[in-house]
């Protein structure tokens, strides 16, 4: 199964404002607002058994809930090839997450490490240059708590992605 081990946002009402920036461009699709959270290792092919087995080694592991600063949106790839609209996480307390669990309960096999972020917006086109400078150049001032830690399944279907919780757990 395609699966993802996420940290989930208390509230997305802090970037309200954002995602209504963000839908006045029409080449860009913006998540339900269900779907948005900051993904830690995604899963092309999980097995039942292995998820399972990480949702028993997260049930006796303590993390503390922790809150991001966010003020600028970011793109993967940059530049006109930019496929997804992010928002980017400095605090250091996501990392301290991930490298307790890739240590201990999960080997995180893309090989990119954690870039701890949540995504925002989608793109299936190339964005016009005046509406990627008006993306990148937009400042805006939000600070989210993250409170727990969840494993979900993906499924993907014509109308987008739809998450299911695997197995979930609150920061403290």
């Amino acid at each position: 199964m395609r699966a993802f081990l996420a940290i989930e946002p208390d509230s997305l009402e802090p970037i309200a404002p954002l995602v209504s920036y963000l839908e006045g461009f029409p080449f860009l699709r913006v998540p339900r607002k269900e779907n948005i959270h900051m993904t830690l290792i995604f899963f092309e092919d999980l097995p039942e058994k292995k998820a399972s087995q990480i949702c028993e080694g997260l049930s006796p592991l303590k993390f503390q809930a922790f809150s991001c600063d966010f003020d600028r949106l970011a793109c993967f790839p940059t530049g006109k090839k930019c496929r997804v609209v992010v928002v980017e996480c400095a605090s250091p307390e996501p990392h301290e997450i991930y490298r307790q669990i890739t240590g201990k309960i999960v080997k995180d096999t893309s090989h990119h490490g954690l870039r701890a972020h949540m995504t925002v917006a989608r793109n299936r086109a190339p964005i016009p240059p005046e509406s990627y400078s008006a993306l990148m150049e937009h400042r805006f001032e939000s600070r989210i708590l993250f409170n727990r830690l969840t494993l979900f399944r993906s499924n993907l279907t014509s109308m987008g992605p739809v998450y299911e919780r695997i197995c979930s757990f609150q920061l403290m």
